[in-house]
């Protein structure tokens, strides 16, 4: 039976599991953050960072499918254009590695109409446009996500792509 303060409960307990799944995700084994993670979800359903962030650690594991399968319930759920965009851009990351360079591009084109300063929906656009050989928009979009963030890890990331695809 379905119980109003059962689901605020289980809501408040998938909240810590949560980022106890992150944690794990960084500093130990991929199977145990995706078993946090499970949990997580499993106490509160309705948790779109959970999934999103298993499709991460599903991603970095090299399980596309799963990963795809959790962005898209992440992309269900979130209500709000960023999270949403995040979610978007993600799964084009993985559309991307799998192959999918039509369904990326899609994916990270929403991303943008969402959130017109997601840096790294441009670059995962830019990965599947070198990849389909459009170097030119490749190029473009890896300038735009350097605007976003010029500095730190994803910046020298985008400048080192950007630099890649001009260089034979």
């Amino acid at each position: 039976m379905y119980s109003l303060g059962r689901h605020r409960a289980a809501s408040r307990l998938g909240r810590c599991v949560f980022p106890v799944g992150l944690v794990v995700s960084n500093a130990e084994s991929e199977s145990q953050a995706i078993d946090r993670y499970a949990r997580a979800i499993a106490l509160n359903p309705e948790d779109a960072r959970a999934y999103n962030n298993r499709g991460n650690v599903r991603t970095h594991e090299g399980d596309l499918a799963g990963a795809i399968a959790d962005y898209e319930r992440a992309i269900e759920l979130f209500s709000d254009g960023p999270n949403r965009a995040m979610a978007y851009s993600n799964r084009g990351g993985a559309r991307s590695l799998q192959g999918d360079l039509v369904g990326a591009i899609a994916d990270c084109e929403r991303a943008i109409e969402l959130d017109p300063h997601s840096g790294a929906a441009y670059t995962n656009r830019a990965l599947a446009r070198s990849v389909q050989g459009d170097l030119a928009a490749a190029i473009a979009d890896y300038e735009r996500a350097i605007e976003f963030f010029p500095d730190g890890p994803d910046g020298a990331m985008a400048y080192n792509n950007r630099a890649a695809r001009v260089t034979p």
